[in-house]
């Protein structure tokens, strides 16, 4: 993506940026998956795990008002997260790359590799910071994420925009990986496995709902779908502090 997106940008936003050239583009790339999945088939084993390597998990009794109270933190934290980037979609960055800043294809390209090369130092940087420090990580990912927004809402220079690009995806990895960390430190993994089911459910119901809303939004200003999903990220950060003080409280009275 760092290289190959840029060289597809460049094609499409200055060499062939008619409506022809897309669609040609687009069949391509559809022929190349369809071509992905007899390979695919044939050549990739699935994995098949043996009776003996399934861990048997204790069943975790108690009512819905049981599990709303033990993990609530975690579930209004993940649907704010949810909400928040359902409302800054690939259609909002090209709308404001294309209203805002007057681009074309290749400056959106140029962002996506920018966002790619931030994942792998996002990595990194995970790699780099233990778990016992989750909620510090959760609450200084987010600070960035929401720096970098606020950098792309008032920046009005390309150069500006790739830079804020790079600082939001960094800090969202951070969000990303730790939330995970949060979320199997206090749950068993098959309560983790029916809450991540139970999530993607509401995330499908918010997707549903989010494009009428991000399109009012773009109609208004095209930086108002990422203005909202900072406000929306910002509220996540009182819910991060508290939860990490409960939990600090909950381990000094079990020792």
């Amino acid at each position: 993506m760092v290289v190959s997106y840029p060289i597809i940008g460049y094609v499409l936003g200055y060499m062939c940026n008619q409506p022809d050239c897309f669609r040609k583009v687009f069949l391509f790339f559809a022929v190349y998956q369809l071509a992905l999945v007899p390979y695919i088939y044939f050549c990739f084993k699935p994995v098949v795990l043996e009776k003996g390597n399934i861990e048997k998990e204790p069943q975790v009794k108690g009512s819905l008002r049981d599990y709303w109270k033990r993990y609530k933190y975690y579930v209004i934290a993940d649907v704010l997260f949810i909400t928040a980037w359902s409302l800054a979609p690939g259609l909002a960055l090209v709308y404001f790359v294309m209203e805002w800043l007057g681009g074309n294809m290749f400056h959106i390209a140029l962002i996506e590799a920018v966002i790619s090369t931030a994942t792998l130092t996002g990595t990194w940087i995970v790699d780099r910071i233990s778990e016992n420090k989750a909620f510090k990580a959760l609450q200084a990912g987010t600070l960035v994420t929401i720096t970098g927004l606020a950098l792309m809402i008032s920046a009005k220079s390309f150069i500006l925009v790739l830079i804020a690009s790079y600082i939001v995806r960094m800090g969202d990895s951070l969000v990303f990986v730790f939330k995970r960390t949060w979320l199997f430190s206090i749950m068993s993994k098959l309560e983790a496995s029916k809450a991540s089911a139970t999530l993607s459910s509401i995330r499908r119901v918010i997707s549903i709902v989010s494009p009428t809303l991000v399109g009012g939004l773009a109609y208004l200003d095209p930086r108002a779908p990422y203005i909202a999903c900072l406000i929306l990220l910002a509220s996540t950060i009182p819910i991060y502090m508290v939860a990490s003080r409960r939990v600090a409280t909950l381990a000094k009275s079990i020792a």
